[in-house]
């Protein structure tokens, strides 16, 4: 069946909130039974002086969407659902699939009882959740089966498939890129979860970080079954994205560009990653919700900084040192990867999709907060660049949130800049940009210097190093 509610009728003086929402509910219910429908969301959206939500259907998205978004307060998202009706209740269920823009899944979920005019016969729900953890299958592992068997299983099944190909004559000179390269058989990365014995290890500390982590904030924890849930969805996903470095722009640097400009000079995010932090969902809402416990026993202790930081390790480790006990995206859920940060060898993608997915979010729940929490910032050799995730992520992120929920201009941020030495090396991971050397900067433990405003805080990064 067709759908009902068409553009103009949002701005039309014949059609009052209550006629759209029931137009909405109506094209929901029409249309149960199928799938990949397309869909517009708006949370606080007014007509007539009512505030409701919208989840609208259509096969013309973008009608709406130019309509929709001239209202600013209105926070917008658009993506796909599917439609079912429950046999049982009779309910139409509206499973949200995929959602872009200033929502994530679970927020367009949140829309349906404003959508609806709280009518209980159609509710939402998001079809997103952690893949099952044994590789291949579609159900839950079984009752105490540990994930380090399945990994090692699967770890047995890969060396298996490997020995078949090299007896074809593969070249197998490049262990854990294989289903990448073409020079082994073509096999879901889900049953190859232990491809290498690396990515055993890997994920071993990864899970042993995420349990860290939940005692200390009371997460939801069964051993090893979540972690593994969470580090499937996180490999998938980073696979899926083909987000190929060879593939990516970069600037003038020779660094990975985050954005790139758009028409009239506007900034806008490179199609590729952002197709690719979409795909991230499944494990980024997974994250959100994390990070919204430790939020609030953050606020419960008293201490309520949120800190960024640009400039590699050095700059990291001042947050995490510096920043009061407040948050740190690498002292919360970051701290998953603080024994594990290359996933490239695995996924064969670049590893920007998951960082930038992990600062968009990060900074997303900052605008939230943002009455509750004061920011800190802290800077080290490259900070200034423009290529950073301040520059092009976090900072866009608070803007574009906080300018939609409240109307307010980029928040105030307390700037540090680091103090370091320099130790040339041959094999440094870093260089000096004052002399061209190759080596390590490491931070000092004396505190970071605070500067009065950003522009100065650059000034200084810019002394210091050259950057």
């Amino acid at each position: 069946m067709g759908f009902l509610l068409k553009p103009a009728m949002l701005t039309s003086d014949q059609y009052t909130a209550a006629d759209i929402q029931k137009l909405m509910k109506n094209d929901l219910k029409n249309n149960a039974g199928k799938t990949g429908v397309k869909f517009v969301a708006a949370k606080n959206y007014v007509i007539k002086g009512k505030t409701i939500n919208l989840l609208i259907v259509t096969d013309t998205p973008a009608l709406f969407e130019e309509i929709i978004k001239k209202q600013t307060k209105a926070l917008r998202a658009k993506g796909t659902l599917d439609l079912t009706k429950d046999k049982v209740s009779g309910k139409t269920k509206v499973s949200i699939k995929t959602s872009s823009g200033q929502m994530l899944v679970d927020g367009v979920v949140k829309l349906m009882p404003l959508v609806t005019g709280n009518d209980a016969s159609v509710e939402a729900e998001t079809t997103i959740k952690a893949p099952a953890v044994h590789p291949g299958q579609d159900k839950e592992v079984a009752p105490g089966k540990k994930v380090s068997d399945i990994v090692k299983a699967s770890y047995a099944e890969a060396n298996k498939a490997g020995e078949e190909a090299r007896q074809k004559g593969a070249d197998m000179s490049k262990p854990g890129v294989h289903q990448m390269t073409g020079e082994m058989p073509a096999l879901d990365y889900l049953d190859m979860l232990g491809k290498t014995r690396g990515q055993v290890d890997e994920f071993m500390r990864f899970a042993e970080m995420y349990r860290k982590l939940a005692s200390k904030y009371n997460f939801e924890d069964d051993g090893l079954t979540i972690p593994g849930a969470v580090w499937l969805a996180m490999i998938k996903n980073m696979k899926n994205s083909g987000y190929v470095a060879k593939n990516l722009p970069k600037g003038p640097d020779g660094r990975f560009l985050l954005r790139v400009d758009g028409p009239g000079g506007k900034q806008v995010r490179e199609a590729l990653l952002e197709k690719g932090i979409q795909g991230m969902q499944v494990f980024i809402s997974h994250a959100e919700k994390n990070l919204d416990k430790v939020v609030t026993e953050v606020k419960k202790s008293g201490t309520k900084t949120w800190a960024f930081w640009s400039g590699g390790k050095v700059a990291e480790l001042a947050a995490k040192k510096y920043a009061g006990g407040g948050l740190v995206l690498e002292g919360s859920v970051g701290s998953w990867f603080e024994k594990i940060w290359s996933f490239e060898h695995l996924t064969g993608v670049s590893d920007m999709i998951l960082w930038t997915s992990m600062s968009e979010m990060y900074a997303r729940k900052a605008a939230e907060n943002y009455a509750e929490f004061s920011f800190l910032g802290y800077m080290g050799p490259g900070a200034t660049k423009e290529t950073t995730v301040w520059k092009n992520i976090e900072q866009p992120a608070l803007i574009e949130v906080l300018n939609v929920q409240k109307q307010l201009p980029v928040p105030k941020v307390r700037w540090f800049v680091c103090r370091t030495s320099w130790t040339a090396s041959p094999t440094g991971r870093d260089t000096n940009k004052k002399t061209g050397e190759t080596g390590t900067w490491t931070g000092l433990s004396d505190a970071p210097d605070e500067m009065g405003t950003r522009l100065l805080a650059e000034a200084e990064c810019i002394k210091r190093w050259g950057e």
